[in-house]
């Protein structure tokens, strides 16, 4: 009994982490649908989730200054690096929210994370007003 008891446990522990929007994203472009960059979400000490750009696919992309930013998103820095996720919270059941930056646009974005295909990809839904009024981008673990 005591060994089936620790390998719940183990499975549990396995399935939560599995359930988590923490670690390295691929991120991919809306135009070609080829991979844009890796985005990494972490959680900060104020239990909240935050995600940069940690790698840009296109060498030539990399350099790339972030013109359009608005002021407190690193305007004038470089895009590599980035912070353009802040302040995710979990509100429901494999759900999220927060705010996101689109770096190409400098526009902040409401936004909603959910997890599918068992932690393997994120559903990323940009908006402004209202969640049916935006657009999707689905993100693959790395």
């Amino acid at each position: 009994m005591k060994k089936l008891v620790i390998i719940f446990c183990f499975s549990l522990i396995n399935v939560l982490q599995a359930q988590s929007i923490e670690g390295n994203w691929f991120t991919y472009s809306d135009k070609t649908g080829e991979q844009n960059s890796i985005v990494q979400i972490l959680k900060k000490n104020n239990g909240k989730y935050y995600g940069k750009i940690t790698n840009i696919s296109k060498e030539e992309d990399r350099d790339n200054i972030c013109d359009k930013c608005p002021e407190g998103y690193s305007k004038k820095e470089p895009v590599l690096g980035l912070e353009i996720m802040r302040s995710f919270k979990k509100v429901g059941n494999n759900k999220w929210e927060g705010e996101i930056l689109d770096p190409e646009e400098g526009k902040i974005y409401s936004c909603q994370l959910s997890l599918s295909e068992g932690g393997k990809k994120l559903k990323v839904r940009g908006y402004i007003g209202i969640p049916l009024l935006g657009r999707t981008q689905i993100w693959k673990k790395k």
